[in-house]
């Protein structure tokens, strides 16, 4: 269906091209065509803005709009779209001309293009600004589109309850619709799996067993498939086995297309080796990696492989393991490989349009032909230099950050104690106060040892390999930091070396959620706010966050030692 669509799509754009009598009517029909296609087939709406032979040729309308509309499809394609800083002009544009539509859509994916080039609070300014400006509208489904997008965003950073309250909002919105009823399955799943984030499964199930009521009305197999999953992947989080595997067995029934089968078979083995059943375990994984290998989704290939290596691990297959573990890595580094090549193509790409643009304003046709090759030569010269130095710079920043993960990482489990004392500031960002046998905890059962051992490694190829081979296993040791660790060890380790300190905790603060729980927990054993994030794989602003949230919630006072207030609380002193 969808490669019928795409056929079906250009037709009708080609059709309008052809028919129309100017430039500026050809255009404006091919752009009305892809506004009707990004948001349920954007792989189709590339492919219609490529056929604008230049699009920095339009008036200022139009060429607003297909800035805005390439942001859009690319974002929904997971395209990178960190150089796309033009869809700020069309931002402008569109604020000027009193577009509501088009500026609150424009100032929604400014937020995204900011997001993209590592800016989450700009990123966050721009959402809530594409909020207000929709509002006015009474659009609900524009209203609800942003809302749910900010609770998109706001999921991806952990943000659980903000994230809720913005998808109760969108499913509002939806529900306001017909046409949009789909739209409110989506919010009510997700609105589970924010309930999920913060280890609440009751709420949780709620809402995915409404989503699944109203996906069963309109018999949508494929949502109907995916809330399955989610469902199922809950149970699994929860410990609850059985009720995992009934649950994605079902959805087997309904899942349609080989990706979300293999994602349904990839949690399946999960249950089955967390139900010490190896054998059902093997059996699901090799469906699911033969599933994926019908598709080009390189991301969730990796995943699987991922998953398979840690089942046989489990399984005491190390040779097996070892194998899956490479392959893994083999397809994470195609997936950098393609967003490299990508990126690439779109400067040239880029360059190209200006190039095109200044010939036809300053040159003739009969002076085009030296000084266009000249300037072709030196803008491809140019863009594979900044290129060359882009990734350079990159490749150095990538050694440097690896060498601090190594000095961090070191830092915790050093078996060195310092009794010096500092201020109040630099005691709650220092990890001197670490006691040895929770050192060994985190070395051995948090895997410490083994993540310094690989990076370390890893550095001293660099110059022999020039960089390319040690950075893809740089990337594949830093950002897969988290996985498997065994916080009840931990805590009860806690316990013992500081008189019960979080079964105390916990008496007197029963509410706090676990990730508080454990900021709480791991600044009492002497870890800094460094320290913290990486154990807990977020940033170092945001366990300050939510430290200074902590304080407000436990009415500790301002301007003192977070853990010597957190101390007269426990322990009531």
């Amino acid at each position: 269906m969808k490669k019928y669509f795409f056929f079906f799509i250009v037709f009708v754009s080609l059709s309008a091209f052809w028919s129309c009598g100017s430039d500026s009517e050809k255009a404006a029909g091919i752009l009305q065509a892809a506004e009707n296609a990004v948001e349920q087939h954007p792989d189709s709406t590339l492919a219609l803005l490529d056929s604008i032979q230049n699009p920095y040729e339009l008036n200022r309308e139009h060429h607003a709009r297909y800035l805005l509309l390439l942001v859009q499809a690319k974002y929904k394609n997971d395209k990178d779209i960190s150089n796309d800083t033009l869809i700020f002009r069309a931002r402008n544009y569109f604020k000027k001309a009193n577009d509501i539509k088009h500026w609150a859509l424009a100032a929604f994916y400014s937020g995204r293009v900011l997001e993209a080039r590592q800016k989450p609070q700009q990123a966050l300014t721009a959402f809530l600004e594409a909020e207000s400006i929709a509002v006015p509208t009474q659009d609900p489904t524009l209203i609800g589109f942003i809302q749910y997008n900010i609770g998109a965003a706001l999921f991806q950073n952990g943000l659980y309850d903000d994230a809720i309250v913005k998808f109760k909002q969108a499913a509002w919105n939806f529900s306001q619709k017909e046409k949009d009823l789909k739209k409110e399955i989506m919010s009510l799943c997700f609105i589970g799996s924010n309930f999920v984030g913060n280890n609440n499964a009751d709420s949780a199930f709620f809402y995915f067993n409404e989503a699944l009521s109203k996906a069963t009305t309109i018999s949508d197999s494929t949502d109907i498939a995916d809330i399955l999953l989610n469902m199922g992947v809950t149970f699994i989080e929860t410990g609850k086995t059985e009720e995992a595997k009934a649950k994605l067995t079902e959805a087997l029934q309904f899942g349609k297309d080989s990706i979300q089968q293999a994602k349904i078979n990839l949690n399946l083995a999960r249950a089955y080796s967390d139900n010490n059943m190896p054998d059902s375990a093997g059996f699901y994984i090799s469906r699911a990696i033969e599933l994926t290998q019908k598709s080009n989704d390189k991301t969730l290939q990796a995943s699987i492989f991922y998953y398979a290596a840690q089942i046989e691990e489990k399984n005491g297959n190390c040779k097996a393991s070892l194998e899956h573990y490479k392959q893994y890595s083999d397809y994470l580094s195609s997936v950098y490989d393609e967003w490299q090549s990508v990126n690439f193509l779109e400067i040239q790409k880029k360059y190209d349009f200006e190039l095109l643009q200044n010939a036809k304003r300053k040159l003739t046709i009969e002076k085009l032909s030296y000084a266009l090759l000249f300037l072709i030569a030196t803008l491809i010269l140019s863009g594979f230099a900044l290129t060359v130095s882009y990734k350079r710079k990159r490749d150095r920043e990538t050694i440097v950050s690896a060498e601090q993960e190594i000095y961090r990482l070191k830092k915790i489990i050093d078996n060195r104690s310092s009794n010096e004392t500092n201020s109040a500031e630099a005691e709650e960002d220092t990890g001197s106060g670490i006691d040895d046998k929770l050192r060994e905890v985190l070395a051995k059962k948090f895997g410490i040892e083994k993540r310094v051992a690989l990076l370390e490694g890893a550095l001293p190829k660099i110059e022999r390999e020039k960089g390319k081979e040690v950075l893809k296993r740089i990337y594949t040791i830093v950002y897969g930091r988290s996985d498997g660790y065994d916080w009840n060890v931990l805590i009860n380790t806690i316990n013992d070396l500081y008189d019960g300190f979080a079964e105390k905790l916990h008496a007197v603060a029963p509410k706090l959620k676990e990730t508080e729980f454990r900021i709480c927990c791991l600044s009492k054993a002497g870890l800094s706010n460094s320290e913290i994030a990486g154990l807990l794989n977020v940033t170092e602003n945001a366990i300050q966050m939510r430290k200074t949230h902590l304080r407000k919630l436990l009415k500790m006072p301002e301007l003192k030692t977070f853990t010597k207030e957190l101390d007269k609380i426990v322990y009531k002193r």
